[in-house]
């Protein structure tokens, strides 16, 4: 099974996905990134503090960018 990373952008900030998942394609790993986002963007409103234009980008093993989920997108 491939192993997709899902980095978390927030402006200049990346928090790098160190561990990553195994999922068995890439439309599974864009379900969890949209996931992901939803679950970010909730915890967010609860602390009142919403975010102002976060993404994840989802990358295979070779660090090539595969996907990007913005967490705006997720509250639709």
């Amino acid at each position: 099974m491939p192993r997709f990373y899902f980095h978390v952008r927030d402006g200049k900030d990346l928090i790098e996905d160190e561990e990553g998942n195994d999922l068995p394609d890439l439309p599974s790993a864009l379900a969890e990134a949209e996931a992901s986002a939803r679950e970010i963007m909730a915890d967010r409103l609860r602390q009142g503090r919403p975010s102002v234009s976060p993404m994840i980008e989802v990358r295979d093993y070779k660090g090539t960018k595969v996907g990007e989920f913005s967490l705006p997108a997720a509250t639709n």
